[in-house]
């Protein structure tokens, strides 16, 4: 069975403002791994075992991709 890649990629995300998921807050500028599907923002906090959180894309004010 052939292994897909991983959609997520390196990048620094600037938030609108303070976003709670979870009870993880994320905001200002944050160094994260995301994938953008659709509508909707997926991140991951590199170099730990937490999950993906989705957020909706309207709460991300800007991403600079590090790749």
């Amino acid at each position: 069975m052939e292994q897909q890649a991983d959609p997520y990629r390196p990048a620094v995300v600037r938030f609108a403002g303070d976003v709670e998921v979870d009870g993880r807050t994320f905001s200002d500028n944050m160094r994260l791994a995301v994938w953008i599907q659709g509508d909707w923002i997926h991140v991951r906090v590199p170099g730990t075992a937490a999950p993906h959180y989705c957020l909706p894309v309207h709460a991300v004010a800007g991403v600079h991709w590090e790749d």
